[in-house]
């Protein structure tokens, strides 16, 4: 499987992410997750990673900018 399906960002990089996040691999997640699950996760750990950032950026700006 070429680097090129992780570098881009697509389902094969996501499916890997959620899996790590939850501490499964991949195939278990595929034998055990629905659908509607997976896609529940997913936007848990995009907002998630949203409200992180925005932490970071204000916590940023808290010590001016540095």
């Amino acid at each position: 499987m070429p680097p090129k399906a992780f570098l881009e960002g697509g389902e094969l990089a996501h499916e890997f992410y959620v899996a790590r996040e939850l501490g499964m691999t991949v195939q278990r997640l595929r034998d055990e997750m629905s659908n509607l699950e997976f896609m529940q996760w997913t936007r848990f750990l995009g907002v998630e990673h949203q409200s992180r950032q925005l932490a970071e950026r204000s916590a940023a700006a808290g010590m001016g900018g540095r």
